[in-house]
């Protein structure tokens, strides 16, 4: 993607640059940004160890916890997290960010 720079260093990119782009609405508290930024952590290793083959123990370990692990960033997402975008009437169900022509549906 850019060059002179790792694949985990483009994955981190691509990763704020999405961020930015499609969570500009949602704000969180401290304390929904740590396990966001511990699980996306916790993915990377597994991805790494996968792709590398250095230590599958250790990936199926990972593998197993990856449930309880998204489980619980959606939890403290949900609790602490704040939506600050527009809110709905009643006979909108979304795309907030798309105006009602660009979706070609009606």
């Amino acid at each position: 993607m850019y060059r002179g720079t790792s694949g985990i260093a483009n994955g981190l990119i691509v990763a704020e640059l999405y961020m930015k782009m499609f969570t500009k609405n949602i704000s969180m508290k401290g304390s929904a940004n740590i396990p966001v930024a511990l699980v996306t952590g916790i993915l990377l290793v597994y991805a790494t160890l996968l792709l590398t083959g250095w230590s599958p123990v250790i990936a199926g370990i990972l593998f197993f916890l990856s449930p309880f692990l998204v489980v619980w960033m959606v939890y403290r997402v949900i609790r602490y997290g704040s939506y600050n975008g527009k809110e709905l009437n009643e006979d909108e169900w979304g795309y907030s960010d798309k105006k009602k022509d660009e979706l070609n549906m009606f």
